[in-house]
């Protein structure tokens, strides 16, 4: 039998590369954020004239900029932790704390992929839409559940890493 060793770090560094290309597009869409509302800014309060769904879009773009941001977050152990008492735990307590963590984590973004494909399902079925613009609002349930998802495997490599560090012991 093959040691699977190689091919799941290969698995793990494409998910990171996915994870650090989301989170760049959602910087991009950040900077077109800042971008637009400067914009409707000037034109609202120098013409009079602001830009006609303007706060739609920016709402839309936060979608992207949140979710697909959460997966980079974890990558980077960027989420709030409690080092002051976690540090002070034994190594196995660390691990079993963190093993805990990533289940309970995997479980909550796991419901948040099934419940948001259903939305997106059930917003396409309607036809629902953006008030100003009449922008389709399932394809932004779908941009959660992908972040989401990438999140899950982010936190499944996590919990196999706690794991091994817990069966290293």
């Amino acid at each position: 039998m093959p040691d699977s060793a190689p091919r799941f770090l290969e698995l793990e560094r494409g998910i990171q590369r996915l994870s650090r290309a989301i989170n760049g597009i959602g910087v991009g869409f950040l900077a077109l954020m800042m971008f637009l509302t400067g914009t409707d800014v000037t034109l609202r309060y120098i013409f009079d004239r602001p830009i006609a769904g303007a706060y739609e879009l920016t709402e839309l773009m936060m979608v992207i900029l949140v979710f697909w941001g959460l997966s980079y977050t974890q990558l980077e152990k960027g989420h709030v932790a409690i080092e002051l008492v976690f540090s002070r735990l034994p190594k196995t307590a660390q691990a079993i704390v963190d093993i805990i963590g990533c289940c309970l984590c995997l479980g909550l973004f796991a419901l948040l992929v099934w419940q948001n494909v259903v939305q997106a399902k059930s917003k396409l079925a309607s036809g629902l839409v953006t008030g100003t613009l009449t922008i389709p609002v399932w394809p932004f349930y779908l941009v959660v559940a992908f972040g989401c998802l990438i999140m899950c495997l982010l936190l499944l490599i996590d919990l196999i890493g706690s794991l091994n560090r817990l069966a290293k012991r």
